[in-house]
């Protein structure tokens, strides 16, 4: 059987999301059907890839150079893929080409061939390349080093009013890449992108911002047959990177003959640069004035885009990615969705909108001034399906979490408004305002270089409001009125504030009015061909589409949405799992979801995919129309949870499958589960609970204090207060939603554990403990986490008393996590969340126990898991991944509000090696010599010496005097060059605080790597020292499991 060396994308970052698990899950599938042994390298632990069957063998490994190295010599596969890993898997792919390796073990690349990619890639080459086939590109040159940068922008500004474009070779999500305005701008992102390359190059390029953005997504195979999937327009113009813009498909406001043209230059591109058997995304640039067209880049990849334009279309982009990159020709391919040939393009009859989610609020304070531009920024997308613009927008509206477009008070003048709006990442909500105050469509058309077509519909959208607002009263509504309401694309949202009233009223006058949405199929085709598909969404225009409604027993499963900080890939691996699930126990499994990234999303997953807004009126929709049996909410996070009153509003609490809401309230609300465990005589660090905004005078709390919010994601606004004035600073400028706040006393000189549990109301199923190395106060989102823990018998038997007592007492059914800190052998309840947790996914893959089907098997059938027993001789460990550096004036120090993006793990016998091979995700191991502030109360000067000296390494002191003299600014540049860790305690007094910060935001945009707390150190150092010398062994995880089973 022949070898397949699938490297995956890793941990998620911003430009580099979920969307590379979708395409890996679908090539391993299609690789694995066709006759071949997959073998996968992949760290992340909340993938689907990294599930135990989806490849035949799977390395849940650092995706490093040296590691894949190992993985190759012990394997000895016969091909490699990089197509289906994003960026990450390319530039490693392309590492070993350089080495040797391939052609030293006679390792054959899939897709694309290596000249094809590095003529892609490389942007100078690929320049050239253009250039000399007379493909229209913009002017640029390449630098390897500042001088040389300095002379090209010279020469580009001469011509381009003082602004250029830096863009670095081998990047993911435009990383080191920027909009120069400026001489001084200039050196800092030109000394950036050089650092950022892979190597060490960047183009400097003519600036094209305010063109128009167009991608388009395509098929080859190894006839150079090709097919156009998609075609996809972003509403921003040039200058805002595709990943941050609102975007259309299908393109609206360009002519056929124009978009025949890109479509010519597309085939023109991919036939010069030799690409074949691949899917590739390529990007243009169109003048609005003239027409003129310029080629922007191309990725011979499966891209981020890939996963939008599957959903769009409905066309399994990555399967048949999968099969042509093995040399199957797209005619021979047969599409699963209507049993047609697969060399056609598909055809569309709605309008699809992709918005971005945005968490910048986690690094920057001012987010509202905040500007876009080439980097990336979001950490996620919603999708939207409508018959219609206004339709589609509405709903992605609401998908988006935006309830309504007013975010403006007062608008002085035209000036304010080019200095504070321009590129920022809620433009199109401004400009709705804009238009309300009187502004011309035209001029806000030319100042922001969106198409006028988009433009005038906000002004539609303005005129059908005013209008209502003047002639309909509440005594006037009639069915006629209502469904043009409907119909033309308003809300309930927006009709509720409209007539000020509730929502409820507003679904209730609908009910009477028997105004109902009806579903239609996504189905590649436009509804030409017959297709059994179950691809849903929902519309108020044109006749009614009939789709067969089950008859059997059917589940409702409310996805997580979009990703963000806090809840991420981890809720798409639960909803996935309880879908199939639920099929084996012979239920109709439903899912409704927005997140066109996702497995969950897949056509092929569940029996009916609504692709909807994660929303009230959807939701209501749904149930309506298809009366399920039974709603489970504990697999989509906090999200789901936002439904609990408004379930009980329609009266359809009887449906929720699991833990009850009325006991999800008792947990969620912090003042009520505070009583609760005060009524049972468990400890609990001191507190006290504040209802509403009100000023404190005195609290009888000892600073410093914890502060935690109800109902909330990621530890979204806790936040650590050191007196009484940030406290009341604090509940002035919370929002009133996440009241009630708990304010409890900081437990010093404590650590952290994590209890994910199964019970059915009776029993309940501990598979194990998890253990943070980080003291109480970072997140455990953010925390260094592994298991099994270092407990002693005692802890561990009190622990799973507690949990058993806490499942029962809050009638537990399914999954639930709790979260508990330990100081002096007292074990203190943080909290409860009766809900699946984001570290399922993580104790799933430790000791291959599938937790979502027991939990599964809990709530339907009340059955829970008996007899489990593993040898606890392997570690496992989870190491969180930032993306500080998009943010150049963030401070990495962590606190109890959850940063990370996304996460590592690997396996190992020892401690000391799984935590050692989990820094080499973070690059530590490539350390020269380290640099560290010392003060009272930090780690022993000589205890650090000892350490250090034996393992090789220089060590450089700053003393606290001269790290606060102006001159020792000079410092920089004598360790910039010297040192590759920066060690640093974060107990400091003013005005060390203010020099402590800037210097670790140096430390981070330099891209060393950083340690911020005491355990960390510690825990690092006495592991290498322990470790030094010694080589890692890499296992798979099918073998670690046969060894603990």
């Amino acid at each position: 059987m022949k070898k397949i060396f699938l490297i995956g994308s890793g941990p998620i970052i911003i430009g580099q999301a979920c969307e590379f698990d979708y395409s890996g899950v679908q090539a391993c599938k299609v690789f694995k059907n066709l006759g071949y042994y997959v073998i996968l390298l992949n760290n992340n632990p909340a993938s689907i890839m990294t599930d135990l069957n989806v490849a035949n063998k799977t390395y849940i490994e650092s995706l490093d150079l040296e590691v894949a190295k190992k993985i190759i010599r012990l394997e000895k596969p016969n091909y490699i893929s990089p197509s289906f890993g994003g960026q990450t898997s390319i530039n490693l792919v392309l590492n070993l080409y350089k080495i040797g390796i391939l052609k030293k073990y006679k390792i054959k690349v899939l897709g694309t061939n290596i000249k094809s990619i590095i003529n892609s890639e490389n942007r100078n080459y690929f320049r050239k390349i253009m250039i000399r086939n007379k493909i229209p590109v913009p002017y640029s040159k390449r630098s390897k080093n500042f001088k040389i940068s300095k002379l090209i922008r010279k020469k580009i500004v001469k011509k381009n009013n003082n602004e250029v474009i830096i863009r670095p070779s081998y990047t993911l999500g435009g990383f080191g890449s920027g909009i120069s305005n400026s001489k001084k701008d200039f050196i800092k992102k030109c000394k950036f992108g050089l650092k950022s390359s892979m190597n060490n190059e960047i183009l400097i390029e003519e600036s094209l911002i305010g063109w128009k953005e167009i991608e388009i997504e395509v098929l080859i195979d190894r006839k150079k047959n090709f097919i156009v999937v998609c075609a996809i327009e972003n509403l921003d113009p040039v200058g805002i990177h595709t990943g941050d813009s609102i975007t259309i498909s299908p393109i609206l406001t360009l002519t056929d003959k124009e978009y025949q043209k890109i479509r010519d230059i597309g085939i023109k591109v991919i036939k010069t640069l030799k690409i074949k058997k691949c899917g590739c995304n390529i990007q243009f640039a169109i003048n609005n004035k003239n027409g003129e067209v310029r080629v922007i880049e191309i990725n011979p990849r499966v891209s981020r885009s890939s996963a939008l334009a599957s959903k769009i279309t409905g066309y399994p982009i990555a399967k048949i990615s999968a099969k042509i990159v093995l040399g199957k020709l797209l005619k021979n391919l047969k599409n699963e969705i209507n049993d047609l040939c697969c060399f056609f393009e598909p055809v569309i009859d709605y309008v699809v909108i992709k918005i971005p989610k945005f968490c910048n609020e986690k690094f920057i304070e001012n987010t509202k001034s905040f500007k876009l531009g080439t980097q990336m920024y979001s950490v996620g997308e919603i999708m939207s399906i409508g018959s219609s613009f206004n339709e589609a927008l509405f709903k992605a509206l609401r998908s988006n979490e935006d309830n309504n477009f007013f975010f403006i008070k007062e608008i002085r003048d035209r000036i304010y408004f080019l200095n504070y709006f321009l590129n920022n990442k809620s433009l199109y909500y401004y400009i709705f305002d804009l238009l309300k105050i009187g502004f011309n469509p035209y001029f806000l058309s030319n100042i922001t270089n969106i198409d006028i077509w988009y433009i005038l519909n906000l002004k539609n959208i303005i005129s059908k409001e005013n209008f209502i607002k003047k002639n309909l009263y509440k005594k006037n509504i009639n069915r006629n009125y209502f469904f043009f309401l409907k119909k033309f694309g308003f809300s309930d949202i927006f009709i509720s504030s409209l007539f000020k009233v509730k929502l409820i009223s507003i679904l209730k006058l609908r009910n009477i009015f028997h105004i109902y949405s009806s579903y239609r199929r996504i189905d590649t085709c436009s509804g030409e061909f017959n297709t059994k598909t179950s691809y849903l969404y929902s519309s108020y225009l044109g006749k009614k589409k009939y789709i067969k409604k089950f008859i059997n027993k059917k589940i409702l499963i409310i996805g997580s949405g979009p990703n963000r900080i806090g809840q991420g890939l981890e809720f798409d691996y639960c909803c996935t799992h309880a879908v199939k699930e639920i099929k084996k126990n012979k239920f109709r499994a439903m899912i409704m979801n927005c997140n066109p990234e996702t497995i969950s999303t897949d056509y092929d997953i569940s029996d009916k995919l609504f692709f909807e807004p994660i929303h009230y009126e959807d939701l209501y929709n749904i149930i309506k129309n298809e009366n399920p049996r039974g709603i489970i909410i504990q697999f989509g996070g906090q999200t789901s949870f936002k439904f609990l009153n408004f379930i009980s509003e329609i009266k359809e609490q009887k449906k929720i499958l699991g833990t009850k809401i009325k006991y999800i309230k008792l947990s969620e609300d912090r003042k009520k589960f505070n009583n609760l465990i005060k009524d049972n005589n468990l400890l609990q660090p001191k507190s006290i609970s504040i209802v509403k905004r009100k000023k404190i005078k005195n609290i009888s709390l000892s600073f410093p204090l914890i502060v935690r919010p109800s109902y909330i994601i990621g530890g979204f606004k806790m936040k650590k207060i050191e007196n009484l004035k940030d406290l009341n600073l604090y509940i002035e400028n919370t929002p009133k939603k996440i009241f009630p706040i708990l304010i409890d006393e900081f437990l010093t000189s404590a650590f952290e554990y994590d209890i994910d549990f199964i019970s059915n109301g009776k029993k309940v199923f501990i598979p194990e403990i998890i253990q943070h190395i980080e003291k109480a106060g970072i997140h455990s989102g953010d925390s260094t986490c592994f298991f099994p823990p270092f407990l002693s018998c005692k802890n561990v038997i009190n622990i799973k008393r507690i949990v058993k007592f806490l499942s029962l007492k809050l009638k537990i059914i399914g999954l639930a996590n709790l979260q508990i800190a330990i100081k002096n052998d007292k074990i203190y309840i943080l909290e409860v969340n009766s809900r699946a947790s984001r570290t399922i996914p993580f104790i799933s893959k430790g000791y291959n126990i599938n937790m979502v089907k027991y939990a599964i098997n809990g709530i339907l059938r009340n059955k829970i898991i008996k007899n489990f027993f593993v040898k606890k001789n392997f570690f496992f460990i989870k190491e969180p991944i930032f993306s500080f550096t998009k943010f150049p004036k963030s401070d990495p120090l962590l606190g109890p509000e959850m940063r990370s993006t996304g996460e590592v793990s690997c396996f190992s016998k020892s401690f000391e090696e799984v935590f050692l091979k989990s820094q080499l995700s973070l690059k530590f191991f490539y350390i020269k010599n380290i640099i560290f502030y010392i003060k009272k109360n930090f780690l022993s000067l000589f205890t650090l010496k000892k350490y250090i000296s034996k393992i090789g390494r220089k060590i450089f002191l700053i003393k606290t005097r001269d790290f606060l003299d102006y001159d020792a600014m000079n410092y920089f540049n004598f360790f910039k060059n010297k040192f590759h860790i920066l060690i640093q305690n974060k107990n400091f007094n003013y005005p060390e605080v203010f020099f402590l910060k800037f210097f670790r935001i140096f430390v981070k945009n330099m891209l060393f790597p950083l340690f911020t707390t005491n355990e960390s150190i510690k825990c690092f150092f006495r592991c290498i020292l322990s470790f030094f010398n010694n080589k890692f062994i890499y296992i798979s995880s099918n073998e670690v499991y046969k060894k603990i089973s």
